[in-house]
Protein backbone atom coordinates (compact mmCIF):
# COMPACT_ATOMS: atom_id res chain seq x y z
CA UNK A 1 0.00 0.00 0.00
CA UNK A 2 1.03 3.86 0.07
CA UNK A 3 3.14 4.55 2.55
CA UNK A 4 4.55 7.67 1.35
CA UNK A 5 1.57 10.34 1.66
CA UNK A 6 -0.66 9.20 4.35
CA UNK A 7 -2.84 11.57 4.00
CA UNK A 8 -3.48 11.40 0.48
CA UNK A 9 -4.03 7.72 1.06
CA UNK A 10 -6.98 8.84 3.65
CA UNK A 11 -8.46 11.01 1.48
CA UNK A 12 -8.52 8.75 -1.18
CA UNK A 13 -10.51 5.98 1.06
CA UNK A 14 -12.92 8.87 1.92
CA UNK A 15 -13.71 9.36 -1.37
CA UNK A 16 -14.03 6.09 -2.58
CA UNK A 17 -11.13 6.38 -5.54
CA UNK A 18 -8.44 3.79 -5.90
CA UNK A 19 -5.32 4.08 -7.35
CA UNK A 20 -6.26 3.96 -10.52
CA UNK A 21 -8.95 6.42 -10.41
CA UNK A 22 -6.90 9.20 -9.70
CA UNK A 23 -4.23 8.08 -11.80
CA UNK A 24 -6.95 8.54 -14.90
CA UNK A 25 -8.25 11.44 -13.68
CA UNK A 26 -4.47 13.24 -13.15
CA UNK A 27 -3.56 11.49 -16.27
CA UNK A 28 -0.91 9.45 -15.30
CA UNK A 29 0.53 5.72 -15.98
CA UNK A 30 -0.86 3.51 -13.27
CA UNK A 31 2.16 1.97 -12.51
CA UNK A 32 3.82 5.54 -12.86
CA UNK A 33 1.37 6.65 -10.42
CA UNK A 34 2.22 4.00 -7.82
CA UNK A 35 5.76 4.66 -8.08
CA UNK A 36 4.61 8.45 -7.39
CA UNK A 37 2.84 7.50 -4.78
CA UNK A 38 5.79 5.06 -3.27
CA UNK A 39 8.31 7.70 -3.29
CA UNK A 40 10.27 6.26 -6.05
CA UNK A 41 9.58 9.27 -8.45
CA UNK A 42 8.29 12.50 -8.06
CA UNK A 43 5.17 14.26 -9.02
CA UNK A 44 5.39 16.90 -11.41
CA UNK A 45 3.88 20.60 -10.87
CA UNK A 46 1.05 20.21 -12.88
CA UNK A 47 0.26 16.43 -11.31
CA UNK A 48 0.10 18.50 -7.99
CA UNK A 49 -2.09 21.16 -8.96
CA UNK A 50 -4.73 18.34 -10.52
CA UNK A 51 -4.15 16.36 -6.87
CA UNK A 52 -4.81 19.47 -4.63
CA UNK A 53 -7.58 20.27 -7.09
CA UNK A 54 -9.74 17.22 -7.11
CA UNK A 55 -9.58 17.05 -3.06
CA UNK A 56 -9.90 21.16 -2.96
CA UNK A 57 -6.99 20.73 -0.09
CA UNK A 58 -3.92 22.20 0.99
CA UNK A 59 -0.45 21.05 -0.79
CA UNK A 60 1.04 20.46 2.91
CA UNK A 61 -1.88 18.32 4.20
CA UNK A 62 -2.32 16.06 1.40
CA UNK A 63 1.66 15.24 0.27
CA UNK A 64 3.04 15.28 3.97
CA UNK A 65 5.09 12.28 4.01
CA UNK A 66 5.01 10.33 6.59
CA UNK A 67 7.02 10.54 10.03
CA UNK A 68 9.48 7.72 10.34
CA UNK A 69 9.16 6.29 14.06
CA UNK A 70 12.68 6.39 14.84
CA UNK A 71 14.14 9.81 15.72
CA UNK A 72 17.02 10.55 17.91
CA UNK A 73 16.04 11.26 21.52
CA UNK A 74 19.11 12.82 22.60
Amino acid sequence: GIKMYPNLKAEMVRRGFSLKDLAEQVDIRYPTFCKKCRGEAEFTIPEIYKIIGIFGMTFEYLFKKEETAEVCNG
